[in-house]
């Protein structure tokens, strides 16, 4: 097993994913919003999406199986290899969950000032932004749940 290799496999699959999505989002969507059931479903209808995907499914398959053959005691089944639509659809939607950010949250107005204004921040959001509330992040949410790309000055 070679984990590192397989890792940064996933990674770099991660990585090509997130600007194949920005790509479509600003250039096919003009921007957005658009729903993450549709947006999926136009990265996946292209044929190197769906082709990286195996390979990154059976790395991802490698990995767990690494991760449990190093744990003293595996506990749960096995893991499955996965690499259908439904699994990249799961796949898709965290690794753009992990970059996006409601679009109501301002961007370079201190943690506590939006504290005292009573606006919710996720923990997600500081995690994403960084404790100077710099804006790192590649989608905005919007309040009905669709994604739109950001639009900083």
């Amino acid at each position: 097993m070679r984990p590192a290799y397989d890792q940064e496999f996933v990674d770099a699959f991660d990585w090509w994913l997130s600007e194949k999505a920005e790509w479509w989002l600003e250039q096919r969507a003009s921007g957005g919003p658009v729903t993450l059931a549709d947006w999926t479903g136009a990265v996946w209808a292209d044929s190197r999406a769906q082709a990286a995907w195996q390979v990154a499914a059976e790395c991802t398959h490698r990995l767990e199986l690494w991760k449990r053959e190093q744990a003293e005691n595996p506990s749960g089944r096995e893991p499955k290899l996965d690499a259908d639509r439904g699994a990249f659809a799961g796949h898709f939607k965290v690794l753009v969950r992990d970059q996006s950010v409601p679009d109501h949250i301002p961007w370079a107005v201190p943690w506590d000032e939006l504290a005292r204004r009573k606006v919710k921040v996720p923990a997600r959001v500081k995690r994403i932004r960084g404790k100077l509330n710099v804006p790192r992040e590649r989608f905005w949410t919007t309040p009905d749940g669709n994604y739109r790309s950001v639009e900083v000055p």
